[in-house]
């Protein structure tokens, strides 16, 4: 699941929640500054039931 989150004035944050069963611990991915999400690889992605890049 896509979706934005503003989170201050001009700020706003890209989000994505990959499935998985619903009480597994999320593993949380925050990327630096002019940098997308969609560059993490897969192979880490994979890593957690719940991942949130």
């Amino acid at each position: 699941m896509e979706r934005f989150v503003d989170v201050a004035d001009g700020v706003r944050l890209w989000s994505e929640r990959l499935a998985g069963p619903a009480g597994a611990d999320p593993l949380l991915l925050i990327m630096g500054a002019n940098a997308s999400g969609l560059a993490w690889p897969e192979t880490l992605l994979a890593r957690s039931p719940r991942t949130i890049p």
